[in-house]
């Protein structure tokens, strides 16, 4: 009778076992079908811009990249008058010039960012 409850215990551990082992492959699985469709979309892209563009554009860092972008619709919606105060939009003469200055400076800035 201990002879059958040891197996029996084994058995249960090691179906437990397999059951972790097959989650774990499972997981594979869904990792390796979302690197492949990334993929999918990278060749996209590539194909799109090509082959020289894309690997400067792998090169740049995402944080950076992203703050400038950031930094860059900042001064285009400041560039607008209609989305000044109203103090700002009866004197835009005397604010324009500047204030469009920066956003060809920032748009300058972000275009050398991306080697355009």
């Amino acid at each position: 009778m201990r002879k059958l409850s040891r197996s029996t215990g084994r058995i249960l551990a090691l179906t437990a076992k397999i059951r972790v082992l097959q989650e774990k492959a499972q997981k594979i699985v869904e990792l390796r079908n979302a690197v492949d469709a990334a993929e999918q979309k990278s060749e996209t892209v590539r194909s799109e811009i090509g082959g020289e563009q894309f690997k400067r554009f792998c090169l740049l860092d995402a944080n950076d990249l992203q703050q400038k972008a950031e930094y860059l619709l900042k001064a285009a919606e400041q560039a607008s008058r209609e989305r000044q105060p109203i103090l700002t939009r009866l004197f835009w003469f005397g604010v324009r010039t500047p204030v469009w200055q920066r956003f060809v400076m920032s748009e300058k800035m972000f275009g050398r960012l991306l080697n355009l």
